[in-house]
């Protein structure tokens, strides 16, 4: 029989295994390079990527670096004209600014023709609304407009009509554009009747005109929960749970702030893939 020999085993104190850099710069630079797409829609270049990975490691990735370089990013002017690229993709299908500056300009020429005078009123209208939309990367990006008027614009023109014709194509639209999901029976018949200027009842609010109607929607409780949505299935790809969605909902009704909700989301661990 072979006898075992028995060895014990010492622990040295302090002698942990040092931590992987290898992974940990890789995780780094795959954080900055996914906001850098998502926000900016583009890679860092190799300044941007090294200044922002000295910014992460001098606070050793905790929330308030990674804060502090989406709240960057966020100043850069390509972040608005990014989210508003966004913006036409989900709710224009994607649609691009020369078809807006054309149908700008095609209006602009029928509005001074002296035999166009009984349309100028509804010329006037469709350029209104067509200067406002290619208005709101800047506009947005000075804090003039909002999340919500950013929206109403891409749903308040004749791009959006034309898509939808008709009351109760553009009721179905607003409600699975903004809200994520498909009306009630009660709640297609209330819209088409408030846009009818009927007084009717839509999302426990009372409206009486299309105004009404788009007002209703954007500031009702399943707008928020639907903004929260999306950005969760943008960056995270996947749908909040109850707690989450109720909890990010309260923070954007009391702030009205998209980038907050935006920033809250990609600062977490779950994003930074740690």
């Amino acid at each position: 029989m072979t006898a075992c020999t028995r060895f014990e085993v010492t622990e040295i104190r302090g002698n942990h295994a040092p931590p992987d850099s290898t992974i940990a710069s890789a995780i780094i630079e795959r954080y900055i390079n996914r906001l850098y797409i998502g926000l900016l829609g583009q890679k860092p270049s190799a300044a941007q990527l090294e200044d922002a990975r000295r910014l992460l490691e001098a606070g050793n990735m905790n929330q308030a670096s990674r804060q502090q370089l989406v709240e960057q990013l966020m100043q850069d002017p390509a972040y608005s004209h990014q989210l508003y690229a966004y913006q036409r993709e989900d709710l224009l299908e994607n649609l691009d600014t020369t078809s807006i500056r054309s149908e700008f300009d095609k209006y602009s020429f029928k509005r001074q023709q002296p035999s166009n005078k009984e349309m100028w009123p509804l010329y006037d209208e469709y350029l209104a609304e067509l200067l406002a939309l290619m208005e709101i990367p800047e506009a947005f990006a000075a804090g003039r407009i909002d999340m919500r008027e950013l929206q109403r614009r891409c749903i308040d023109n004749l791009f959006y009509d034309e898509l939808h014709m008709g009351t109760e194509n553009f009721a179905v639209a607003m409600f699975e554009d903004l809200l994520l999901r498909y009306p009630t029976i009660n709640e297609l018949e209330q819209s088409k009747k408030m846009m009818a200027h009927q007084e009717a009842v839509v999302l426990r609010q009372v409206g009486q005109s299309r105004e009404d109607f788009i007002h209703i929607v954007f500031y009702s409780d399943d707008y928020l929960s639907a903004q929260v949505r999306q950005v969760f299935l943008r960056f995270l790809k996947r749908e909040p749970a109850t707690h989450e969605l109720l909890s990010y909902s309260a923070l954007y009704r009391d702030t009205n702030d998209y980038k907050a909700l935006q920033k809250a989301v990609l600062i977490l661990d779950e994003y930074v893939g740690i």
